[in-house]
């Protein structure tokens, strides 16, 4: 048994062993970091032939600043992003493949609907012309899970399936390993654009708070100050060694649910252009005004689904 120091922490392993096994052990990619091992800069060649024995102080620090890392980032999941149109509820989403079968995961609300049924329960619909498109073209998608469970609902992911033979997808990493001012990276369609969009930032807080689907439901979830808008929900939140921690799901200070509750309520009332354009002012407003911080549900509700489909 030997111990380490690695960014300040203990960690204790069975005995010495190689630098990049111990990186990719702790799921870093050695291209994205630099390392010092007890004060001195590790150059990279010289990786294979280190071995950490017991006393062993290590820095590892990822390379950020919009350098070729970060482009490279993007590059390497750029292909396995998609934007999600569901044309019979007139919404629109990112999602992202998470297997090479084409399974593909985005928020709840991106593909479904709720209403109040007159006994005041609330009922889910979820589309039936669901619209995938990627830089593999572009595909019909279906709901992968059963549409009663309501797992998917308060934790606001769906699964989808699409018919495609193999397609790029990325990995699922762990949100536990994940801590404020770790950088992470946003990758989706937001304000209508139909091309690839990123924003990077860094996570601000990790957090358990209720369900924005739900009051009584508490959900694991980060907080970050990349730039996220409309359109940007169900993407992918990514570390920089490119794994999924997160599902992109909303934007603090977004007023989304009160438009939608004062349009429900205009369909039951009598014409009034002058409520209508007001309306189509607070979503104008919401969708270009009001940036805020961004919000991910944790991906490990989705890891731990996928098993439970057979996926």
């Amino acid at each position: 048994m030997i111990a380490l120091t690695v960014n300040g922490e203990r960690r204790e392993l069975e005995g010495p062993i190689r630098l990049t096994a111990f990186l990719e052990s702790v799921g870093v990619d050695p291209r994205y970091v630099a390392v010092a091992r007890n004060g001195d800069v590790l150059p990279r060649e010289q990786w294979p032939d280190t071995t950490l024995q017991d006393g062993d102080v290590l820095e590892v620090v990822r390379m950020v600043g919009g350098g070729t890392s970060v482009r490279g980032l993007v590059e390497s999941c750029r292909h396995a992003v998609c934007r999600i149109v569901c044309h019979d509820h007139g919404s629109v989403g990112s999602g992202f493949f998470v297997r090479p079968g084409g399974i593909v995961v985005t928020c709840n609300h991106v593909v479904s609907t709720e209403d109040l049924t007159p006994e005041g329960l609330v009922e889910i619909s979820y589309s039936q012309d669901i619209e995938i498109s990627s830089a593999a073209g572009t595909f019909r998608g279906r709901i992968a899970h059963s549409v009663d469970d309501v797992e998917p609902y308060f934790y606001d992911f769906a699964i989808l399936a699409v018919d495609v033979g193999s397609h790029a997808h990325l990995e699922i990493g762990d949100y536990a390993a994940i801590h404020p001012g770790d950088d992470v990276l946003v990758l989706g369609y937001p304000l209508g654009v139909e091309e690839l969009t990123a924003t990077r930032g860094m996570v601000a807080a990790r957090h358990r708070s209720p369900s924005h689907m739900n009051q009584l439901m508490y959900l694991d979830m980060l907080r970050v100050d990349a730039a996220i808008n409309v359109g940007n929900s169900g993407g992918p939140l990514l570390d920089y060694n490119g794994r999924v921690v997160g599902v992109v799901t909303l934007r603090l200070g977004s007023i989304k649910r009160r438009i939608d509750s004062l349009r429900q309520a205009l369909q039951q009332a009598p014409d009034q252009p002058f409520y209508r354009d007001m309306l189509d002012l607070f979503e104008m407003g919401n969708a270009f005004m009001n940036p805020g911080l961004g919000e991910a549900v944790s991906i490990r509700y989705v890891q731990e689904k996928l098993p439970q489909l057979g996926l």
